[in-house]
């Protein structure tokens, strides 16, 4: 579509906006659309000084609106004291138990064990340097001197860049981390090259829904015995909730705690909220008080 037709359809937000929350009850899809409105008048040139500022401030409270609501439903469904999570530890081993070496599910989990992600790794690009992430809304893998039509290199440091996730205020910034070795070596023993997909079918394409792997975490959980039932975004949070408390317990400075929002991508008053109950895992507070963790006299 040209920037030409976009400049009506956003000019006119007071049509707009009712249309869109009157025929998008789930507030995830919600957040989505306003995301991708917002990144949209940000990033087509020419199209910013187009709109009118009242409508693209509108959209923006419409963007807030919606992540607070989706990260609400969410963190009540995920916040049941009476459910304990099993530590990363034992979720990884039973992944690696149920599924063969080098396999997609075992990869997922290293990626989760570095950073309790979003579900933002199934769109991930393969690119060789970070000069050529030109897409906007691509995420991408940096894997370095990795070429076409060849296996990449194992045992070399990747880099992440994220174009297209959700968080907060940011919502059109990149996000970008260092990963160790081990993602490099598996891809090499995927038989990974220059241009394909980190994580995509066996066809080479990406999953449904922009590449999304809820679904696929969700059986991968359930397989592996870490879940009784496959639900979707239910399973991502599961790890990211799971990775964010084991986290949440090494926090000693205000510093680690900046250090921790940025890694997972969100506020620092965020963090806390993700506490969950993990199965043979002390309290935070009794953490402190045996000194494990903490200020040490």
């Amino acid at each position: 579509m040209a920037n030409m037709d976009l400049i009506p359809i956003l000019a006119a937000d007071a049509k707009l906006i009712p249309l869109i929350n009157a025929n998008m009850e789930n507030a995830n899809t919600l957040q989505n659309t306003w995301t991708a409105i917002l990144v949209c008048i940000k990033n087509i040139p020419g199209l910013a000084a187009r709109i009118p500022a009242a409508s693209k401030k509108a959209y923006d409270a419409q963007f807030k609106s919606a992540k607070t609501s989706s990260k609400a439903t969410a963190l009540e469904k995920a916040a049941d004291e009476s459910i304990e999570y099993l530590p990363f530890s034992e979720i990884k081993r039973l992944v690696f138990a149920k599924f063969p070496e080098w396999s997609r599910q075992r990869l997922i989990i290293e990626f989760y064990e570095q950073v309790p992600w979003r579900d933002d790794l199934g769109n991930l690009k393969i690119i060789s340097k970070p000069s050529e992430a030109t897409d906007i809304f691509q995420n991408y893998l940096v894997w370095p001197n990795a070429k076409p039509g060849e296996v990449g290199p194992a045992n070399v440091k990747t880099k992440i860049i994220l174009r297209a996730y959700k968080t907060a205020e940011n919502y059109d910034t990149s996000y970008n981390a260092e990963l160790p070795p081990i993602i490099a070596t598996y891809l090499h023993n995927m038989k990974k090259e220059l241009g394909d997909f980190v994580i995509a079918k066996d066809d080479g394409k990406i999953y449904a829904n922009g590449g999304s792997l809820s679904s696929q975490i969700g059986n991968m959980l359930v397989s592996a015995g870490v879940k009784e039932k496959s639900d979707g975004l239910g399973a991502v949070l599961y790890l990211r909730h799971v990775g964010i408390t084991e986290r949440l317990a090494q926090v000693k400075t205000d510093k680690d705690r900046i250090k921790l929002a940025e890694l997972v991508m969100h506020s620092v008053g965020m963090s806390p909220l993700y506490k969950r109950k993990i199965k043979n895992m002390p309290d935070y507070v009794e953490l402190v008080k045996s000194g494990e963790i903490g200020p040490k006299k």
